[in-house]
């Protein structure tokens, strides 16, 4: 047997086999995953190609049965949000904390923000550093660092930062701040962002953020992962539902037409709706086939023909004699 043939054999094999629905299910899973953790650029488009994917493969693949395709809803929700959390546990938890920046309002500069150590034991110091500069000629007590330091639970920490050379009053050349603290085992959001003094007035602008210091287990980032991605997922998943029902009842309203006699036997058929009953007519025909209605009358002229009762076969050799009245 040619190798060829043996690949064909089995993959005709793996496809009649269950782990073939396995398969799919699983790279279903993992496509509904990216799409909700990496498309969010994507807004809304991505929720409805997760469900359109959910559908469409198991469609394409012959799989019509509403039960299954409701159990494969189900399956792909619970792998989907697994599959999701590890990958959303390790773009958060996998990177040391990168320098952040940002431009302010007449060009003041806030750039090489971050935190050493980026990773380490819970309780131990942690350095939040940025270098703030102004151009021209400014008064160094208008303007004000700070680092805000937010668990993922919401709870907001702004922690007031302070000048590494107080002494040093020129703001043209970059002045670095900074501020020291020790952390639990959680997970930390940071950014900074500068106050300004304008007369009585303030403005400010901050950085983007970033995640760290990183003291927390993998266990833990998986955890919130999981249960961000569970209610990522809902919208998706929702919308996958609303489609199946939408196959499941023009799946039922078909099926009860044609027990109906309510369809004909061209589904594409371009006729029109009996005005008496509602039913499907074709475009040539002239009664409804449902309710017996006319529409026009028929032209054939045909009479209907009698029936005639059963002919006597005559015996061998001759005409049958006619029987004597007695």
């Amino acid at each position: 047997m040619q190798p060829l043939e043996v690949l064909l054999k089995g993959l005709l094999w793996f496809r009649k086999s269950p782990y073939f629905r396995i398969f799919y299910l699983a790279v279903l899973s993992l496509m509904v995953a990216a799409l909700t953790l990496y498309g969010i650029y994507l807004g809304c488009l991505s929720i409805l190609f997760s469900a359109i994917v959910m559908f469409g493969l198991p469609y394409w693949l012959k799989e019509r049965r509403i039960k299954h395709l409701a159990l494969n809803g189900v399956v792909i929700f619970v792998a989907a949000a697994l599959l999701f959390a590890g990958l959303f546990a390790q773009s958060l938890s996998g990177n040391d904390p990168i320098q952040i920046r940002a431009i302010g309002p007449a060009g003041v500069t806030l750039a090489n923000g971050t935190v050493v150590p980026g990773r380490g034991p819970p309780g131990a110091p942690y350095t939040f550093t940025a270098n703030l500069t102004v151009p021209g000629v400014a008064n160094a007590s208008n303007y004000a660092v700070y680092v805000n330091l937010t668990t993922v639970d919401g709870i907001s920490n702004p922690l007031n930062m302070t000048p590494v050379d107080v002494n040093d009053t020129n703001l043209a050349d970059g002045k670095l701040y900074r501020r020291t603290i020790a952390v639990d085992s959680r997970i930390y959001l940071f950014w900074f962002f500068v106050s300004i003094k304008n007369g009585t007035k303030y403005t400010w602008f901050e950085t983007p953020w970033q995640v760290g210091p990183i003291t927390a287990s993998y266990g833990t980032f998986y955890g919130f992962s999981l249960y961000y991605g569970v209610f990522a997922l809902i919208l998706p998943i929702s919308l996958y539902f609303i489609l199946l029902m939408l196959f499941w009842w023009t799946t039922r309203a078909r099926l009860e037409r044609q027990r109906l006699g309510m369809t004909t036997e061209a589904e594409t058929d371009t006729g029109f709706m009996c005005t008496n009953c509602g039913a499907d007519v074709p475009a040539a025909a002239a009664k409804c086939p449902k309710c017996g209605a006319v529409f026009e009358e028929s032209t054939s002229g045909s009479a209907e023909s009698k029936d005639e009762g059963p002919k006597e076969t005559p015996p061998e050799g001759g005409a049958p004699e006619e029987g004597a009245n007695e």
